[in-house]
């Protein structure tokens, strides 16, 4: 078996087991804490908006928690898109475009662990990268690489797709979490985001936003209510409620 395979196989290895172990021990814990802080509004035009849909898991996760609810997921790594296409039905939407502060065309960097692409590339000299990459068996300069990709911003889509209401925000982008928000900017002044659920890094891979985020969505009314540790490495889960 040459190198090159090997190495994919490893990356592919970890990536299953990482899902598997979050499917048997994360999930269970955030659906425990959705439903403490979230209720179903009722109101049949108001969507989930899966920014970060890597493999599906969230699309099946809100699909059985809100099963009312249509699911637009946006997801711009190519294989990824077409996995997710899959799931595609009359409640589940997938768009191939990466959410960001502004729209047009922009640089991607995708991963070869493709879960971790983003917009934002970690720090050269972070700790936490060089042992990511030393678990892939991959050198930090291998890790990723730059695509071209759509861009698009949450108040353009709720235009364009004339959606009423975001009754759910969930945002998992690997650091560019400010970049989506600062996109709905008029989309929280209108109050039209009831939840939003994002992941933080607490790590060295990037500057730290956290305080900012939190912040940026309390000045729109936005509440942190509730958090839930991820299986691997030192990042969670927040969940906001609109009060």
């Amino acid at each position: 078996m040459s190198f090159k395979i090997f190495r994919i196989l490893r990356i592919k290895t970890i990536s299953t087991i990482i899902h598997i172990v979050e499917r048997i021990f994360y999930y269970p814990q955030l659906k425990k804490a959705i439903s403490e802080v979230t209720l179903d509004d009722g109101n049949p035009e108001s969507i989930i908006l899966d920014v970060g849909g890597n493999r599906g898991q969230s699309i099946k996760f809100f699909s059985k928690v809100f099963p009312k609810k249509v699911i637009i997921s946006c997801e711009p790594v190519p294989r990824l898109f077409k996995r997710l296409q899959r799931l595609e039905s009359e409640k589940v939407k997938i768009l191939n475009i990466a959410l960001d502060q502004e729209s047009g065309a922009g640089i991607f960097f995708q991963s070869v662990l493709e879960e971790t692409s983003t917009l934002i590339l970690p720090k050269d000299d972070s700790n936490w990268g060089k042992k990511k990459s030393q678990i892939l068996g991959v050198s930090p300069k291998e890790m990723y690489f730059p695509i071209t990709v759509l861009r698009n911003t949450i108040d353009d889509i709720l235009l364009e797709s004339g959606v009423s209401e975001i009754f759910l925000l969930k945002i998992d982008v690997e650091g560019a979490e400010l970049n989506v928000l600062k996109g709905a900017k008029q989309t929280f002044k209108d109050k039209k985001i009831a939840y939003v659920q994002l992941e933080n890094h607490h790590d060295d891979l990037r500057d730290d936003t956290s305080k900012e985020i939190e912040n940026f969505l309390n000045s729109f009314g936005l509440i942190k209510t509730i958090q839930v540790k991820h299986s691997f490495g030192n990042y969670y889960e927040y969940i906001y409620k609109r009060v």
